[in-house]
């Protein structure tokens, strides 16, 4: 994942990123449906799909990833 602009342009960290789709869901929608749950995730969209990049997510906190990927994946009633 690049770093960022700033002291390091173009510098890389490595990751490991989580590509979502769902049948009959866009991925803007998917976005969303994560930036506004209970469990805030910020994504980025490519090729049609969802990414979601784990390099900030600690250990700890995979049980929230899983609730906020979980919640997404349900639409809202």
């Amino acid at each position: 994942a690049l770093v960022g602009g700033g002291s390091l342009p173009g510098a890389e960290l490595p990751t490991a990123v989580l590509a979502m789709q769902l049948a009959g869901v866009s991925a803007e929608e998917l976005a969303l449906r994560l930036r506004t749950g209970a469990v805030r995730m910020f994504a980025r969209i490519q090729h049609d799909r969802v990414l979601v990049d784990l390099r900030s997510v600690l250990p700890e906190e995979d049980a929230l990833v899983l609730e906020a990927l979980t919640a997404a994946a349900v639409p809202a009633c």
